[in-house]
């Protein structure tokens, strides 16, 4: 991907999630459909979340008949990689171990995950 991927909104987030979980290039009937809070929107507000997330890079939209299908052009995976990258680099300066030790300090990591970590390290 050429175009250097923004921060998604709460809404838009919500937006792609319903995409990634659909697998699928989905209508933005069957967008609104899914999503609680896009009832109380009008047909322009849709759209223009929908255009947005296009301009940031990651839908695609195509025409079919009427409707347009609006797919993913990144995986949610890819997504979380890149938003994981961009909060290391501002709140720990860029140091994994920093993060890790203040999951660790925190008391937020069982035993078990503690334990799935070491193991993942070791490979």
């Amino acid at each position: 991907m050429t175009k250097k991927l923004q921060r998604l909104s709460a809404t838009e987030k919500k937006i792609m999630d319903l995409i990634w979980n659909a697998g699928r290039s989905m209508t933005m009937r069957e967008i609104m459909d899914q999503l609680p809070e896009a009832s109380e929107w009008k047909h322009n507000t849709t759209i223009t979340f929908l255009s947005r997330l296009i301009d940031k890079g990651f839908l695609t939209s195509t025409r079919v008949g009427k409707a347009h299908h609006y797919e993913a052009c990144i995986t949610e995976r890819e997504y979380q990689d890149l938003e994981t990258k961009k909060f290391i680099k501002e709140i720990y300066k860029g140091s994994v171990y920093g993060f890790v030790s203040a999951l660790c300090d925190n008391g937020d990591l069982t035993k078990e995950e503690i334990e799935s970590l070491m193991k993942r390290l070791e490979e």
